[in-house]
């Protein structure tokens, strides 16, 4: 089962994958300002964002269970 706050990351990194070049650099920027004053992301929900807006999926939603087919 995923944390909802993990989640929320990966659901951003979608949102914002969809969005143009301009608009990812300033998330970027936003991000790496949050980060600096100990507001941003920890490292399971950066990467979770990161896997979202790279369009992966995350790997506790993996279908591991070979036998279903």
């Amino acid at each position: 089962m995923v944390r909802s706050n993990i989640r929320e990351a990966y659901g951003q990194g979608v949102r914002d994958s969809k969005r143009g070049v301009f608009e990812e650099a300033i998330s970027d920027a936003v991000d790496t300002v949050n980060e600096e004053m100990g507001m941003g992301y920890d490292e399971d929900e950066l990467a979770a964002y990161y896997k979202g807006r790279n369009g992966e999926q995350l790997n506790e939603d993996k279908d591991t269970d070979d036998d279903d087919y």
